[in-house]
């Protein structure tokens, strides 16, 4: 199923391609059509997408560069059911405004195709991607869309004026969402959402992360224009073709709340401090305790659970149940710790 997730992205972008490339060939009917079907399809696809998200989270791995040890080196899009709904949204709405568009802005060219379709794959791949800086790169390739379609009417002055607004206060907020990227690449030396939520995690959120994160939450409130940033929203509005205004107002601006949201759960991971247990046997009866206490905080012996001796295998073990912070960190410690120490079971 996760060979599912990258066809929201590509459909729209490539039938952009290909409407570029047979712009004095193709009849503009036949453009209009294939811009149609690739917004459907991905439509399609993203409600799929949507549908097996709700059971298991759905990761794909470009290239197939999986994590090696902990590290993510590769690109990923994962689905969750809150940004699968969301592509599912985006495809929808894109849709309906290319079929609205075909009565409604009749002499509006082929650009005006390939724009929307831009900006569907921009949406789709802001909603789905699970890297941070990728993240950044849909939010630009999706503001260059948006900039050009508010200005679209380009003989009239007011067009020009509000998307140049529009384009002038989103590239402060991306600006901005650059720098916070940057400091949390320096501090965590990763860009995947999920690797920098484990390397911070448990750990106390220094100066640097709460300037990143604030600057990350900044740049976001701007595209969602939430206020004190939504000077350039009305502009913007006021001179968009109305296909384009509900896309603005029905995803585009929820999309920046989306951004906010995975800056949240990369907030929780940081200040949550998620407990976890695991039983740790010791072969030795007369393994002290203290052996469990080994380095690295957050390990500690449950009170009250105390020992239990038990005969297996002919084999007298003891064991405890350790709670610890980290927990795959943690109980890796134990097992380096003491020769005789083996984990039985981990659980949440």
């Amino acid at each position: 199923m996760s060979w599912l997730l990258p066809l929201p992205v590509a459909i729209p972008l490539l039938a952009a391609a290909v409407n570029v490339a047979g712009d004095h060939v193709m009849p503009r009917r036949v453009g209009d059509a294939l811009a149609i079907l690739a917004a459907a399809a991905a439509c399609a696809f993203s409600c799929l997408i949507a549908v097996a998200s709700m059971n298991n989270e759905v990761v794909h791995w470009f290239g197939g560069w999986r994590p090696r040890s902990g590290v993510a080196l590769g690109i990923a899009f994962t689905a969750d059911p809150l940004g699968a709904g969301m592509a599912a949204l985006v495809s929808l709405l894109v849709l309906l405004a290319l079929i609205y568009s075909l009565t409604y802005l009749r002499d509006a060219g082929r650009p005006y195709d390939v724009l929307m379709l831009a900006f569907c794959g921009a949406m789709c791949g802001f909603s789905l991607t699970g890297d941070l800086f990728n993240m950044f790169v849909w939010f630009e390739l999706m503001g260059v869309a948006a900039y050009a379609l508010a200005g679209f009417k380009i003989k009239e002055l007011g067009p020009l004026q509000g998307g140049i607004n529009m384009a002038v206060t989103n590239s402060i907020g991306a600006y901005f969402i650059l720098l916070g990227i940057a400091l949390l690449y320096g501090r965590t030396g990763a860009l995947n959402l999920a690797q920098i939520g484990r390397t911070l995690s448990g750990q106390k959120a220094g100066g640097l992360v709460v300037v990143a994160f604030t600057l990350l939450v900044a740049g976001f409130l701007i595209k969602a224009a939430i206020v004190p940033f939504h000077a350039w929203l009305a502009d913007a509005h006021a001179v968009a073709p109305a296909p384009v205004c509900v896309l603005f107002s029905g995803v585009m601006v929820h999309l920046g709340l989306l951004g906010v949201a995975q800056g949240g759960q990369l907030v929780r991971e940081v200040t949550g401090r998620p407990t976890c247990r695991g039983m740790v046997v010791a072969e030795d009866p007369s393994t002290p305790r203290e052996r469990l206490l080994v380095q690295g905080p957050g390990l500690l012996v449950l009170p009250g659970h105390g020992e239990i001796d038990s005969e297996v295998g002919g084999r007298s073990q003891r064991r405890w149940v350790v709670v610890a912070e980290n927990l795959s960190p943690a109980l890796q410690r134990v097992l380096l710790e003491g020769p005789r120490l083996a984990v039985i079971a981990e659980y949440s």
